[in-house]
């Protein structure tokens, strides 16, 4: 609760420079190495630490569970037998895929919308 008549700062951007010069102090306090990135640029980073990793093969059981656990949000096909993305998401848009080609199963962390990022018949290679 803000009281009345106390001193709070009116504007973000007022408190802008004593904000970052406290960060600076206290990662200085606690050692290590510390950097200070803009915001979208840390979203792409953590993005690309789930998009970065190939699909993996897992069994049918998995494959299974994973479909029957929750309601997917995506149920399709492309270039494979069938693939859905989870409803659970990781990060943002990042979930998980699933995906049967032939005979095989795999998953991958995919950016559920964008097409690119997804499953396809050339990890079964």
């Amino acid at each position: 609760m803000i009281e009345t008549g106390a001193a709070y700062p009116q504007s973000y951007c007022e408190t802008m420079p004593a904000a970052e010069a406290r960060v600076v102090e206290l990662l200085a306090e606690r050692g290590g190495t510390w950097r200070i990135i803009p915001c979208d640029d840390w979203t792409a980073e953590r993005e690309a630490s789930y998009l970065d990793k190939p699909a993996a093969e897992i069994t049918a059981e998995r494959f299974d569970d994973m479909l029957n656990c929750l309601p997917p949000v995506y149920c399709g096909s492309g270039d494979c037998d069938f693939r859905f993305n989870m409803s659970e998401f990781q990060f943002g848009r990042i979930t998980e895929q699933f995906a049967r080609i032939g005979d095989r199963y795999f998953s991958k962390y995919v950016r559920h919308g964008d097409a690119a990022t997804y499953i396809t018949a050339e990890a079964a290679r």
